[in-house]
């Protein structure tokens, strides 16, 4: 039995992951294309919410989000070389202190397969319905505005 990793982290400390959880991203993640190693780490128990963390940099987690939890339907046209069964998820944006302002990106889904745990960021072509900035709450955004 091979021996957990032990990733020391900025945000949760040591985090143990057996080495083959570790989701390998050959060309890493728009804007970060030097990372290409990461872990899942829940946000919390019973939270649709997870955390991609970084082997290499400590300090650089996303936070992830299955589209399906708040955009049902979502369902966008993924290009024929990924796998049908694809773990997909989106990068949320979280504003301190502000969590009505929440944002996903809907235009660059996360796409892993679960048999390989190779993942890839996917950029949306002719899609004017999705945006890299689209409201996780968007009647909270108006409550907030009245």
């Amino acid at each position: 039995m091979t021996e957990p990793l032990q990733i020391e982290t900025t945000r949760f400390g040591t985090v143990s992951a057996a080495p083959e959880a570790v989701l390998t991203f050959a060309s890493g993640l728009i804007g970060f294309e030097d990372l290409r190693r990461f872990v899942a780490v829940p946000h919390e128990p019973e939270s649709p919410f997870v955390w991609l963390q970084s082997v290499e940099r400590p300090e650089t987690a996303f936070l992830l989000l299955p589209p399906e939890f708040v955009f049902p339907g979502y369902g966008p046209a993924l290009p024929p070389d990924l796998p049908a069964d694809g773990r997909l998820w989106v990068i949320v944006t979280l504003p301190p202190g502000r969590p009505h302002d929440m944002t996903a990106n809907l235009l660059g889904p996360i796409v892993v397969d679960p048999a390989t745990n190779q993942g890839r960021q996917v950029i949306l072509e002719n899609s004017e319905r999705f945006t890299t900035r689209h409201r996780v709450f968007p009647d909270a955004a108006e409550a907030g505005r009245k």
